[in-house]
């Protein structure tokens, strides 16, 4: 068995760090390229194998653009399909991943199944991970929200708690799991 850190992050309209034309994330000091940076830090602060981006780009170029100017010598790669996922509007689905840890790829079905009751594709996909066999949490208490109001004495770091505040209005979630 081996240990994984799972995170989920929402980052509000990532498709905004952007420069208007173009693939490039917007640096300097706008406030745009400020939450980039504190975005960046929180990432490298939970340090996940793998992370789960809504509101992800528009596409693949954006992320790996950013991953590469916010990122560089935290080891992720990025998968993202070039027609996005099959999420509703502009905000999309990626995953960055450490290649040391875990191989990582996108599979489309053409008659992918919709959830039932929201029409949607994503929570078929939480439910295949969810209940995939071989998965095991690694230990009770394992899991975490990184809220800095709520974890003020876990998370004695400061500057990571500003971080937190200031890269979206949602918090990552992770998880380390064991895997068979």
């Amino acid at each position: 068995m081996h240990k994984l850190k799972l995170c989920s992050y929402n980052i509000k309209w990532m498709a905004h760090l952007f420069k208007k034309k173009g693939v490039e994330p917007l640096t300097g000091s706008s406030e745009e390229a400020e939450r980039s940076k504190a975005i960046a830090y929180v990432i490298k602060a939970v340090d996940p194998d793998i992370l789960g981006i809504c509101e992800a780009p528009n596409s693949p170029q954006h992320l790996e653009n950013w991953v590469r100017e916010f990122l560089s010598d935290a080891g992720y790669n990025v998968v993202m399909s070039e027609e996005g996922f099959l999420s509703r509007g502009q905000q999309e689905l990626a995953v960055l991943y450490k290649s040391e840890k875990v191989h990582v790829g996108v599979a489309h079905e053409r008659n992918a199944k919709r959830d039932p009751f929201t029409e949607d594709y994503v929570n078929v996909l939480i439910d295949h991970v969810l209940f995939s066999q071989g998965i095991k949490i690694s230990e009770p208490g394992c899991g975490r929200v990184w809220n800095p109001y709520q974890n003020e004495k876990e998370i004695g770091d400061k500057k990571l708690r500003e971080a937190l505040d200031n890269a979206s209005d949602h918090y990552p979630v992770s998880v380390e799991v064991e895997i068979e």
